[in-house]
């Protein structure tokens, strides 16, 4: 099996030749090569020159080989600049300030249009390099709506900006549902002009919720997203759901429209008995600690302490 058979198999849940093998975060700084293009080229340079995206995608294959798959070098905040914000890197991410009145000013969000290249360099990878798996990739509603509110890279866990989001339960959730439509609309075009095999949505910050907030607040735009991806994308292909942090979510999950889960793969749940909770949602949520603390804490129970 080459690596494009393989990916697509395992993905399938089809039986394949060995384990498939490709990085999450595949091209970056790990790469001298990339590092060297990163002091000449700035971020966005790199993911919207086509030669540029193209050869940074392909560098860890080229090091590395036996990888069976390229995963295009792009950027969960690609659909910013389109709704009107400048999103700036280098010591940290910086956008425009955000207010929730701005949602009635946004544009229809066009990935043809208004973000092209990471289609564009998949299908130039893969006129080049037939035998490999081409993955498409976008960050997941609340993930790009996390750093939008905050402005940018903003604290560890964005604790300001989800009390702003549990204040506002209804415009936050007006945020995440117009950022889905982007977001399917971005991995339908990576499909349908750049040849995808299959795309991830990247939830970052999904396991920064419980699961009844995940399921409140998160899940109804992550499943629009992929209602839009479905809806406009041309070829069925596999679509595989990254959530960070997120093994407290797992029990009763909707997997199934998702071809693939990403559990948790850091930490150690026998080391996670004590939960520390911050005041971030006592404005807003009359119902009981204890209810919360079960909530977060799930199967590794534990105890609660107060910050």
């Amino acid at each position: 099996m080459n690596g494009k058979e393989r990916i697509v198999a395992a993905l399938n849940r089809q039986p394949v030749d060995r384990t498939p093998v490709w990085f999450m975060r595949q091209a970056g700084r790990h790469l001298p090569e990339y590092r060297k293009l990163a002091a000449e080229h700035s971020f966005w340079e790199r993911c919207q020159d086509l030669d540029l995206c193209t050869n940074i995608t392909m560098q860890p294959l080229h090091r590395y080989g036996s990888i069976d798959a390229a995963i295009v070098f792009s950027d969960i905040l690609t659909p910013l600049p389109a709704l009107g914000y400048e999103v700036e890197y280098g010591g940290g991410i910086r956008i425009d300030p955000f207010s929730f009145d701005d949602v009635d000013d946004w544009t229809t969000f066009s990935a043809r249009q208004h973000a092209p290249w990471a289609a564009d360099a998949l299908k130039a990878i893969g006129e080049d390099h037939d035998s490999i798996a081409r993955l498409g990739f976008a960050g997941c509603p609340w993930t790009t709506s996390m750093y939008l509110l905050a402005g940018g890279t903003g604290d560890k866990e964005f604790h300001n900006t989800r009390a702003t989001v549990f204040s506002n339960p209804d415009e936050a959730q007006r945020v995440l549902l117009h950022m889905a439509e982007a977001v399917g609309d971005l991995l339908a075009d990576q499909v349908n002009h750049g040849g995808a095999d299959a795309v991830q949505l990247f939830d970052t910050w999904a396991g920064l919720l419980s699961v009844e907030d995940y399921h409140r607040i998160a899940l109804p735009a992550t499943q629009r997203a992929i209602e839009v991806f479905r809806e406009r994308a041309e070829r069925r292909v596999p679509l595989i759901h990254y959530a960070k942090g997120s093994g407290h979510l797992h029990e009763g999950h909707p997997h199934a429209r998702h071809r693939c889960v990403v559990p948790r793969l850091a930490g150690r749940p026998a080391r996670q008995p004590d939960l520390v909770w911050r005041p971030i949602r006592l404005p807003r949520q009359p119902r009981p600690l204890s209810d919360a603390r079960h909530a977060r804490g799930g199967p590794y129970g534990g105890s609660a302490r107060a910050e």
